[in-house]
């Protein structure tokens, strides 16, 4: 979840949101931007954790899914947080991010939506 911008934008929608990061630092910054009141009724949760087990979530109950996942070893997310992908070389990434995309798969509603944000430089 970063520092909670899609969390904060869900919660000024009146829109209920999960937010999932294994950085507990990412969590905290998060739940601090999220100190706010707003009119909106919405429900948003945090979540110390691992995208590839979202066990804490029901088969099919999330309506949209907007991730933005690490870079395989090449930025780092963290220095040794256990779990962290962005630590591993390209193999290791790629099967734990199928973990991540069987995961999603599970938690999503038939035919709802997932989006995976990616920023691909030339340079």
């Amino acid at each position: 979840m970063g520092s909670g911008t899609t969390l904060v934008e869900a919660k000024l929608l009146g829109r209920n949101a999960v937010g999932v990061d294994i950085n507990p630092q990412s969590v905290s910054i998060s739940e601090t931007n999220l100190q706010f009141q707003c009119e909106t009724n919405s429900k948003i949760f945090t979540r110390n954790g691992n995208a590839t087990d979202l066990h804490f979530i029901k088969d099919c109950s999330i309506d949209f899914i907007c991730t933005h996942p690490p870079y395989a070893n090449i930025i780092k997310y963290s220095k040794r947080i256990e779990g962290d992908i962005s630590l591993l070389g390209v193999e290791g990434f790629l099967g734990e991010m199928k973990k991540v995309a069987e995961e999603s798969f599970r938690v999503l509603r038939k035919g709802k939506m997932c989006a995976a944000y990616r920023f691909l430089s030339d340079g």
